[in-house]
């Protein structure tokens, strides 16, 4: 069975180190970076990551979304989202293929 490659970025620590034991315990999903900045180098595109998890609470997530979607990136799901459908409605005009709450719970995730 093929895995899901996933890259997550997030500057807070506590959701990137959740968001690894949850995909760790996932035998579909294998995590091939991360990073606590919004943005896509070298190393994340050498990884080829299929799906991208983003603290959606990161300056520039959005235009990293945007920027990804017009490269032919990888999916692009926000993490940690606030309850706002404006910025739900911005975030899908960006290109994000998926939308996590901070509410979310594990199964959700997977």
């Amino acid at each position: 069975m093929l895995s899901v490659r996933i890259a997550i970025l997030s500057d807070d620590r506590l959701l990137g180190e959740g968001l690894l034991r949850i995909i760790a315990g996932e035998p579909s999903f294998v995590v091939v970076g991360e990073g606590d900045r919004p943005a896509f180098g070298p190393a994340l595109r050498t990884a080829g990551p299929q799906v991208l998890l983003v603290d959606s609470r990161m300056e520039g997530a959005l235009a990293l979304c945007a920027d990804l979607r017009r490269q032919g990136g990888p999916a692009v799901i926000f993490m940690a989202a606030q309850d706002d459908d404006g910025w739900a409605m911005s975030a899908l005009a960006a290109g994000a293929r998926g939308i996590l709450a901070k509410s979310a719970r594990t199964v959700d995730l997977v």
